[in-house]
């Protein structure tokens, strides 16, 4: 299952690198477009990149860190990307980490595992832009 999310986030991350809103926007610009966001995952629909996000109106948080990914590394930094995964449910959630922030735009969607519960050593990094 991760492997497939993997391979997923890539083909996002690639795509969003050529998209020059994210290469000039900031990171609390976007930010508050994806709180704004409305959060819908559904196992059955590949992760997207940037455009389709907003042209279909909802987003998933791996959708939401493949975006921030891109716009911390044209800021010049060095984002990883962190998953927790839920082993009750086989859920999991993605996060952005970079120079020391939590990116989250939906942590208020997740109530048992957001940055407000100071749980992040339960997620793992999986990924450096």
């Amino acid at each position: 299952m991760l492997s497939e999310w993997m391979d997923e986030f890539q083909v996002a991350v690639n795509s969003n690198l050529n998209n020059e809103f994210l290469a000039r926007t900031s990171t609390r610009d976007l930010m508050g477009i994806f709180s704004k966001t409305p959060f819908k995952f559904d196992p059955s629909v590949p992760m997207v990149d940037f455009n389709t996000v907003v042209g279909r109106g909802y987003a998933a948080c791996g959708e939401a860190a493949a975006a921030l990914a891109v716009t911390e590394f044209y800021a010049g930094k060095r984002p990883t990307v962190c998953v927790k995964i839920n082993n009750l449910t086989n859920g999991a959630h993605a996060i952005i980490i970079s120079d020391g922030r939590i990116l989250d735009p939906y942590e208020k969607t997740f109530k048992e595992g957001g940055a407000y519960l100071g749980c992040f050593k339960s997620f793992k990094p999986i990924f450096t832009v």
